[in-house]
């Protein structure tokens, strides 16, 4: 996949979702995207008044992949207090305060967790882009994970949670899990006719 296509909302789409920034999203939806070096790729979101978790992680890295398409996913949906939400949106808000305040540019070629954060709320939408080693950034991306990790009960899930803590300083246990089968995926090349023609003997 080249630079151009790993966009967030690629990479959403690959999970199965109608984007990073997709319409419709309640208000408010904390999400943050996780791209670690080494491990699939994580999206977790937080979103409307009685708040709901939902994380969803990829089986194997999108990255890696020759072009964008849909990936086989862990993914879990569950409800938490009120209180623990308003406090993430509180922190996501120092990570955009700190970033708004930082002078000059920075330029980081490193292995690591790529992250894209983004609050959307009835007032706009905020985003930030950033690696997650700068103090105020890790601090809330750290949290972030240990609670989505605390809350899960799927175990592929929390796996890929601790696989994407160990780039923010955390040691989260992981669980034996059965291996998704892989997905083969065939292309088919020639004319459109041609190829119309084929699909339909498939059928």
């Amino acid at each position: 996949m080249t630079h151009e296509q790993y966009t967030p909302n690629a990479i959403c789409q690959s999970l199965g979702m109608g984007g990073f920034d997709e319409p419709g999203l309640s208000s408010p939806t904390l999400r943050v995207l996780l791209k670690p070096s080494f491990s699939p790729e994580v999206c977790i979101t937080l979103s409307g008044a009685d708040p709901i978790l939902s994380v969803v992680a990829a089986t194997e890295m999108i990255c890696r992949q020759l072009h964008p398409c849909a990936m086989a996913t862990y993914r879990e949906r569950t409800s938490i207090p009120a209180t623990i939400a308003t406090q993430m949106v509180a922190d996501f808000r120092a990570v955009l305060t700190a970033n708004r305040n930082e002078e000059g540019r920075m330029a980081c070629i490193a292995d690591g967790m790529p992250c894209v954060l983004m609050l959307a709320t009835e007032a706009g939408t905020n985003r930030v882009e950033c690696h997650a080693f700068l103090s105020v950034e890790e601090a809330f991306i750290s949290s972030l994970i240990r609670f989505s990790w605390e809350s899960c009960r799927t175990a592929g899930v929390r796996n890929a949670l601790a696989d994407c803590g160990r780039y923010v300083g955390l040691k989260l246990a992981r669980e034996i899990v059965t291996p998704m089968p892989k997905l083969f995926r065939i292309a088919v090349v020639g004319t459109p006719d041609a190829k119309a023609d084929l699909l339909r003997q498939c059928q």
